[in-house]
């Protein structure tokens, strides 16, 4: 029990140094801020999900499974859904 409280507590912590790290861009700022966006523009804000989220998924393959806190693969797919739409929590799951 208190190692599964232990990481979740450790997935918010890293959650929330990607989001502070991920939106200093002025361009992904600007995508996060935009209401209507073109397909390009949510394929492009699915990518930059892709990028933030798929090191920690790759530790976790890498390692067998020994650092469970870092995969935020399924956080990021969700995230990248409701503020990006569906197409770009689409894109970002299937990567």
């Amino acid at each position: 029990m208190n190692q599964h409280l232990v990481t979740l507590l450790v997935k918010i912590g890293i959650a929330t140094s990607l989001a502070s790290f991920g939106v200093r861009g002025t361009a992904v700022r600007r995508m996060l801020l935009r209401e209507d966006r073109t397909l390009p523009q949510r394929i492009r804000l699915a990518l930059w999900f892709v990028a933030l989220f798929t090191p920690g998924v790759a530790i976790r393959v890498l390692t067998r499974g020994a650092y469970p806190a870092l995969d935020l693969g399924l956080e990021g797919s969700l995230l990248a859904g409701i503020t990006g739409g569906y197409i770009c929590g689409w894109v970002a799951a299937m990567m």
